[in-house]
């Protein structure tokens, strides 16, 4: 994702290249000449922005298409960029689909007490028989908590890992065992904390309570605070909001006399319609 993020601000349209150019515009197997895809591609924003410049000495100057490719830089740099940003996030967003995954697939799990209870096999009755469904329920919903927490305990240590490699050139292998230990503690420890808090205890005893809150407010407060984080607000141009519309309006109407039409004949040139 930070890679992402650095490409898109340093984006380039004249640096970009393609397979074509990378072959020398012969095709591998039958040695024929290839299009530049690069050209064509050039050629179309040359077009589409053509109408955008502002300076007529500039669309005089058919030898210059440094403003055309400038123009488009900056779109990409300062208008897609907090796009692509916004939809995909830092790559937690995957957290909030994985939790609903685990507690559908922990679901099923919870009727392995009913036949204890319907055979009143557990031999408990009022507040006992009340105190033994939750503790029944703290185990059935231990396991979907443990593992969230573990994920997002693991999401952590995947920082710290990237910022350790950072400072630590060439030694992620040693960097990925010694953050073995803290994601097998603080990941699993709480699950089993809970777990053996429960084991140790019978029924009449609510124990088990207490560590398992702890837990739950834990996974619930990452979150809070994956759905609350809200995404810093795209970059503004500095040019003015009308001269902004008048610009859109400028490439709009560009892009729809330079695009096909549907009624297009069938036999129109098939990089015309591309582009």
């Amino acid at each position: 994702m930070e890679e992402l993020e650095h490409q898109l601000r340093a984006f380039r349209i004249q640096n970009c290249r393609c397979f074509c150019c990378s072959v020398d515009h012969i095709h591998p197997e039958t040695k024929a000449p290839l299009p530049c895809d690069r050209e064509l591609i050039l050629e179309a924003v040359k077009k589409w922005y053509f109408q955008d410049i502002s300076s007529a000495q500039e669309k005089e100057d058919e030898a210059s298409d440094e403003p055309h490719w400038e123009k488009f830089n900056r779109t990409a740099q300062q208008e897609l960029l907090p796009i692509v940003l916004d939809s995909v996030g830092t790559g937690r967003t995957c957290m909030s689909y994985f939790s609903t995954l685990v507690w559908a697939a922990s679901l099923p799990s919870l009727i392995f007490w009913l036949p204890a209870y319907v055979e009143n096999e557990h031999g408990f009755e009022g507040s006992h028989l009340i105190v033994w469904w939750v503790r029944c329920c703290l185990h059935w919903a231990t396991f979907p908590l443990g593992i969230l927490w573990y994920f997002n305990v693991y999401w952590w240590l995947c920082l710290l890992g990237l910022r350790m490699d950072r400072c630590c050139q060439g030694k992620r292998l040693l960097i990925s065992c010694l953050l073995l230990l803290p994601l097998f503690f603080l990941g699993l420890g709480p699950a089993y904390v809970v777990e053996f808090s429960r084991a140790a205890t019978e029924t009449p005893s609510l124990l088990p309570v207490l560590p398992f809150s702890l837990l739950l407010a834990a996974v619930f407060s990452q979150r809070c605070r994956l759905f609350g984080a809200r995404s810093p607000d795209p970059p503004t141009s500095a040019q003015p909001a009308e001269q902004r519309k008048d610009e859109n309006e400028s490439v709009d109407a560009t892009s729809q006399a330079n695009l096909p039409r549907r009624d297009a004949a069938p036999d129109e040139d098939l990089v015309s319609c591309t582009f």
